[in-house]
Order: C-alpha cells, then sequence, then structure tokens
C-alpha cells in the first residue's frame, strides 16, 4: 500500500502543479480585462458591458474552482488519511466504469475548450461567444445526465 499511496503523492504533486499553473493564467487574464489591457470590442456599448460582466463571472468561477481543487491537494498531501480516501475514490473500480462509460475525460476537455474559445470569442463577436457558451452548457447538461443515469443505474444495483 506505501507503494500506490508514494505514486497517489507523486501524482496529486503533479496535479497541483497543473492547477497552480491554470489558476495562474486564469488569474492573469482576469486582471488583463479587469484593467481594460484587453478590452471587449464590440459595436454594441451594452453588450461590451454585458461581455465584460460574463467574461468576469465565468473567470472568477473558474478560479474558484482552480482554487478549491489547489487546497483538496494540499490537504491530502498534509494528511495520509485524506491521501488514502483521494486514492480509493479515483481508483473505486465503479467510479472509473462510470467516467468511462459516461466519456468523461474527452467530454470535460470538450467543455473547457468550449468555455475557452467562448471567452476569447466573446471579446470580438458577440453572436459566437453565445454559441460557444451555450453549446458548452449543453454538453455539461447532457454529460451530466449520463454521469447521472450510470451512477444510478451500476450503484444502485451493487448497494
Amino acid at each position: 500500500m506505501n507503494e500506490k499511496l508514494a505514486r497517489m503523492e507523486k501524482d496529486i504533486r503533479r496535479k497541483l502543479n497543473q492547477s497552480r499553473g491554470f489558476a495562474a493564467c486564469i488569474l492573469l487574464l482576469l486582471i488583463a480585462s479587469v484593467s481594460g489591457v484587453i478590452p471587449v470590442r464590440l459595436e454594441n456599448p451594452h453588450l461590451s458591458d454585458y461581455m465584460s460582466g460574463f467574461q468576469l463571472g465565468l473567470l472568477s468561477g473558474i478560479l474558484a474552482v482552480a482554487l478549491f481543487t489547489i487546497v483538496r491537494y494540499q490537504k491530502a498531501l498534509k494528511d495520509e488519511n485524506r491521501l488514502k480516501q483521494l486514492y480509493y475514490e479515483e481508483h473505486d473500480e465503479r467510479n472509473r466504469y462510470i467516467h468511462w462509460k459516461s466519456g468523461a475525460s474527452a467530454v470535460n476537455v470538450s467543455i473547457i475548450l468550449l468555455l475557452v474559445a467562448g471567452v476569447i470569442a466573446g471579446y470580438f463577436n458577440f453572436t459566437v461567444f453565445a454559441t460557444l457558451i451555450a453549446s458548452a452548457v449543453v454538453t455539461s447538461i447532457i454529460r451530466g445526465g449520463f454521469k447521472l443515469y450510470y451512477c444510478r443505474s451500476l450503484k444502485g444495483t451493487a448497494e
């Protein structure tokens, strides 16, 4: 078990560093947006204000999730019981199967890319922005539905 925990700790440190880098990038983008370094250039000033506010909220939400992940990983590295709990959560066969069946990895990457593209498009074109964000929301809802379906159908029968 110690070898598994050592591998898990190494994996958590890698994920922690990735989360820190991601949070730093989001923070820089947030600061650039708020300070006006990257202005929203839309013809309608009301849409420009809306886009600025939406991007501020979206980036703040993404930053909050990244910070939550960082804190969670740091706590796991400091406490062996939390590290074991995280290990069991990530290596539970039913959870892995549900993750695989719901296509979670590919869909999560798609959602993140749609959101990033939406934020970037928001600086130039509102229609493209709205389309990309709506696509991300619909994809998230579908993914959540699949996850809920597989959680209920697979975990419900084992318990």
